[in-house]
């Protein structure tokens, strides 16, 4: 996953991986999803992303921009995702089991 640190959109290339808190986060309010498949027209497709959809995916990464941050003191919410990430896989493993 790229992007830059100032909240904008980020471009997601991952085939068949699942990216750190899928489960728990909106990726596709703040990220452009591109295949791999589709990888070597990555800069045309950010180029045909619209201003109004780039305000978008800013407001998107705005909104979610905690969920990366770490330091609770900065009010990250990264270790809490993660917990909750964590808790989904535990309720599903258990779900196959029983």
């Amino acid at each position: 996953m790229n992007g830059p640190p100032n909240g904008g959109p980020r471009s997601v290339q991952s085939d068949r991986v699942l990216y750190s808190l899928w489960d728990v986060l909106p990726y596709e309010r703040f990220s452009v999803r591109v295949s791999r498949h589709n990888l070597h027209r990555l800069l045309e497709v950010l180029d045909a992303i619209t201003p109004e959809q780039l305000r978008r995916l800013q407001d998107g990464m705005a909104e979610q921009h905690r969920a990366f941050v770490w330091q609770p003191e900065l009010g990250g919410l990264a270790y809490n995702h993660t917990l909750t990430s964590l808790h989904h896989r535990l309720l599903n493993m258990w779900t196959a089991i029983f």
